[in-house]
């Protein structure tokens, strides 16, 4: 595993050497070209077979300074779903040891993390009260809210009391949770396709005139805090999730673009959402960049493939991706 640097442009070295590597193969192939006909045959062969050896080293070289790499692996959690992060740490959602993520079982928890990955408290929340299978979250003035199964809950990150509850008993799986201001929150509710806003002030809620959505999962907001980004997990078990653009003002949604799949998480960064898709019910998820501007969809090259990339969270301050990765119970950090 090779960390990536940081002191210099490797997007800008890499299309560097890519162009050098082709000006190389082609002064080479000139010079060849321009060699008397009665050159030795074994020494063309060599330099052609030099043409290709360099050629290739030098592609192999921006290629891999290009990838971007997983600078930590994590495997204290159980089964961790989502991440949220502050200004100094992360919180990562821990649905049980059984990945019941529906079981109302009580052993769902949140651990404290700092944002180089060295967990400072594993079972950082709840500190009395009861969590299932806790998953979304997002902070707001120092408190946690988090989505588990049919309600809300709030956490004080200061003395760890609980203090917000809303039970939203239509819903039985509350998935992701993205905060508008310090009064209003949007949930996703996964298994009835609904989007549900709440005010955290008067402790109230309603579900977005919306047609159902295909498996609302991950929300996101871009630099308009009016539109809301949601991504579909799909329904009856197929890749049929949707990228959805929700303009809250006029309660109306439109789809982005034609990518379909098993999206999980969104973050919104520089005109652009980072989405995480499960591909499959094994070890083959992908992150992939969806350019809001062009419509094009691009992965994410990390070294690896992933097994149920969840929740993913962006740092604001860097370019560090964090992910949980469900189905194999491993937390990734990453950097874009």
């Amino acid at each position: 595993m090779t960390l990536r640097p940081s002191s210099f442009n490797l997007n800008t070295l890499t299309h560097n050497l890519s162009l050098r590597a082709k000006f190389f193969c082609f002064h080479l192939a000139t010079i060849v070209a321009d060699q008397p006909r009665e050159i030795n045959s074994k020494k063309l062969v060599k330099m052609k077979k030099l043409i290709t050896f360099l050629t290739a080293g030098l592609l192999s070289l921006a290629v891999n300074l290009h990838a971007q790499s997983i600078t930590k692996t994590m495997d204290a959690f159980s089964h961790p779903e989502g991440t949220v992060v502050t200004a100094d740490h992360l919180y990562v959602s821990n649905i049980g040891e059984k990945m019941a993520a529906g079981a109302k079982d009580g052993d769902g928890f949140i651990s404290k993390v700092t944002k180089n990955g060295e967990i400072e408290e594993l079972k950082f929340l709840p500190k009395e009260e009861t969590l299932n299978a806790p998953k979304g979250m997002a902070v707001v003035k120092n408190t946690l809210y988090v989505a588990d199964i049919d309600r809300i809950v709030g956490f004080d990150l200061s003395s760890g009391r609980q203090v917000f509850e809303l039970q939203i008993p239509e819903a039985q799986f509350l998935n992701d949770v993205a905060a508008k201001d310090k009064q209003t929150l949007f949930v996703s509710a996964t298994n009835s396709g609904k989007i549900v806003q709440i005010d955290v002030t008067k402790k109230s809620y309603h579900f977005l005139d919306l047609p159902t959505l295909s498996g609302p999962n991950g929300l996101t907001f871009g630099e308009d805090q009016n539109i809301l980004y949601c991504v579909g997990f799909g329904t009856d078990n197929k890749p049929n999730g949707m990228i959805y653009e929700i303009k809250l003002g006029l309660v109306s949604h439109s789809i982005v673009g034609s990518y379909s799949g098993y999206i999980d998480g969104v973050q919104y960064r520089d005109g652009a959402l980072y989405i995480s898709d499960w591909i499959a019910f094994e070890k083959k998820g992908l992150i992939k960049k969806v350019d809001l501007g062009s419509g094009n969809v691009s992965p994410v090259d990390l070294d690896q493939p992933l097994g149920g990339p969840a929740d993913i969270a962006l740092d604001p301050n860097s370019d560090t991706l964090y992910i949980p990765a469900l189905l194999e119970n491993k937390f990734y950090i990453s950097n874009l």
